[in-house]
């Protein structure tokens, strides 16, 4: 579980980093800042959005399967 959250955590914090940054410098140009800083915004609210969803997904299915197939030790006295 800390594997995945930390990895899941490192791909967010990269991919807010390229919104924050390579979108203001391609689009500021084009389209004004206003219009850039809302294209940001929703970028980081989709990414970590999707973090948030990837985290719970894999707490709510992964981590009780394998509650359910360990057993415990009274199954194997």
């Amino acid at each position: 579980m800390d594997a995945f959250r930390r990895g899941s955590t490192v791909a967010a914090i990269v991919l807010s980093l390229i919104a924050c940054i390579g979108l203001p410098l391609g689009l500021a140009h084009e389209h004004g800042w206003g219009m850039t800083l809302g294209v940001v915004s929703l970028c980081l609210t989709a990414i970590w959005g999707s973090w948030l969803g990837a985290n719970a997904v894999y707490r709510m299915v992964f981590e009780k399967g394998q509650v359910d197939e360990r057993g415990t030790d009274a199954d194997f006295i």
